[in-house]
């Protein structure tokens, strides 16, 4: 398994009007597999947008880890700067719409996961219960991340309320 080692960095904005000391979620590097020492590239260049835009986005790797989350979905989802590096699962508790089951069965099938398995975008609502215990519906778009060889090492998700 690889662990990520991570460092709040301040990134002021190009206009320098954003409080350039809020920190951001940026992954440093992974430490304990050499030939990972870093993310791919492809997920390196989102994480940097990430933590300039106001949309609410996560950025996830092959094995569905959060490499990134922007500042607003950081703040809808209710993650700190622990989650990077973490399973997605293991920090969102998803509800079934239906029966009001945490965490259903489809679970896996959700857009940020669908997209890295099926290679393809994926789209839906989901609801979840966040770390504060609110629950909140979202709509979530998501898009496979593929390297220079086509081959998907990430994706990237888009939420907004629903």
């Amino acid at each position: 398994m690889t662990t990520l080692v991570l460092r709040l960095t301040p990134l002021p904005s190009p206009d320098d009007t954003a409080d350039a000391s809020a920190p951001r979620l940026v992954p440093l590097h992974a430490v304990d597999d050499p030939a990972a020492t870093e993310p791919p590239a492809e997920l390196r260049r989102w994480s940097e947008a990430m933590a300039e835009t106001t949309d609410g986005c996560l950025l996830l790797d092959r094995a569905g880890r959060l490499v990134a989350v922007s500042p607003s979905a950081a703040d809808v989802l209710g993650l700190g700067a622990d989650a990077v590096g973490q399973p997605l699962l293991d920090r969102v508790t998803l509800i079934d719409f239906e029966a009001g089951a945490e965490q259903p069965e489809y679970a896996a099938r959700i857009p940020p996961l669908a997209a890295l398995r099926g290679g393809g975008m994926a789209r839906s609502l989901i609801r979840l219960r966040r770390g504060d215990g609110e629950a909140i519906t979202l709509e979530a778009q998501s898009t496979p991340v593929h390297d220079s060889a086509g081959d998907v090492v990430g994706s990237i998700t888009f939420i907004a309320p629903a």
